[in-house]
């Protein structure tokens, strides 16, 4: 019997089963090899699978999937978005980098944009503040350094 069909008929009996079991069930084999195969009997739709974070669970075809669980203190945003989505907070971001901007300190308002964006949820404020940050990474000047100049981190040696 292959390796596959081995596999296979372990998710079978073991309904529920991490790739971290199926690995360690069959720990006379390569890890690496087992855990290929099991990805491709996922990818060949031989088994059923749900992910919960990182942790794939394995179901077999014929089995009816448990319903996925329900976690009810995440919302839809907090999901896809880390900000707060605060306006005070997003309006005094706006605020510094545009004044940031006027005195020239394009790299550094290019940070505070990003800032405000990770701080909205709105998807056309978000792009408004990834157009600005662009702006600013365009317009900030490059630093070149004549070859005196140039030292490899942790090698300066100060006159």
């Amino acid at each position: 019997m292959s390796l596959m069909s081995e596999i296979q008929k372990f998710i079978e009996s073991n309904p529920g089963c991490t790739t971290g079991d199926i690995a360690n069930a069959f720990a006379y084999f390569p890890r690496p090899r087992v855990l290929n195969t099991t990805s491709k009997l996922r990818q060949c739709r031989r088994v059923a699978y749900r992910s919960e974070g990182k942790t794939h669970r394995h179901f077999s075809r014929k089995a009816v999937l448990p319903p996925e669980p329900v976690l009810k203190h995440m919302s839809v945003a907090s999901k896809s978005y880390v900000g707060t989505n605060d306006q005070r907070v997003i309006l005094r971001l706006i605020q510094q980098a545009e004044d940031l901007e006027s005195r020239g300190l394009f790299r550094r308002a290019a940070t505070v944009w990003m800032e405000a964006f990770r701080e909205s949820h709105s998807q056309s404020e978000r792009n408004n503040f990834l157009a600005r940050r662009e702006r600013c990474v365009r317009k900030s000047k490059r630093c070149v350094a004549s070859g005196e100049e140039w030292y490899l981190p942790g090698n300066y040696v100060g006159a």
